[in-house]
This record gives C-alpha cells, structure tokens and sequence, in this order.
C-alpha cells in the first residue's frame, strides 16, 4: 500500500511502501525507511548519478586535502616520532644493503 506524508523524524516525503509506519520502534522505522529509499534510489539509478555528483563536489572544494591536514594535525607527537624511527631504520637498512652488495 503506497501513501504519501512526510516522516516527522526524518522530514522525508514517503511516496513509497512504508514500512516504518506500521513499526512501533522509531529506530527500526528509520532503518526501514533508510532501506527502503536506498532501494529506489538504487533501481533508479540516482545513487550513482548523486555518488559522482557528490564525488565532483568534493574534489573541487578540496576536501581530501583539507581532510588530511586537519588528521595530521591530530596525530599524537609520539605517534610521529615513532614512525619518524621506523622510515629512518628502514632507510638505514636499504642503505646497508646497498653497501654489502656492491662491495
């Protein structure tokens, strides 16, 4: 049975079978509904459509690079020193090997 309202939770018009409606649980009826707009979002092929749209928008704010510095800004210092030690052993040992195989 189709019926049109909107959800007073989540402020989405339903125009599909709604199944949160008859659940008395609010967060199982989100869910529900949450699945069931997924669905028809899917079938008609606007969640692609709105996956690259958004994609676009973000690569055009850069995003990643503002995301990536704000991460590195919340690194702990003595998770940097450690790996700081980690890529200098390792460059050390490449180096070493270097050395005993050209000689």
């Amino acid at each position: 049975m189709s019926h049109t309202h909107t959800h007073t939770q989540s402020h989405i018009p339903c125009n599909v079978v709604c199944f949160a409606c008859a659940c008395s649980d609010p967060a199982q009826s989100e869910e529900q509904l949450r699945a069931s707009i997924n669905q028809q979002l899917i079938e008609s092929g606007q969640k692609e459509r709105l996956k690259a749209m958004l994609r676009d928008e973000l690569k055009k704010s850069n995003w990643r690079d503002r995301v990536r510095d704000l991460a590195s800004e919340m690194v702990p210092e003595e998770v940097k020193m450690k790996l700081m030690a980690n890529i200098q052993r390792s460059l050390r040992q490449t180096v070493d090997e270097d050395n005993a195989s050209s000689n």
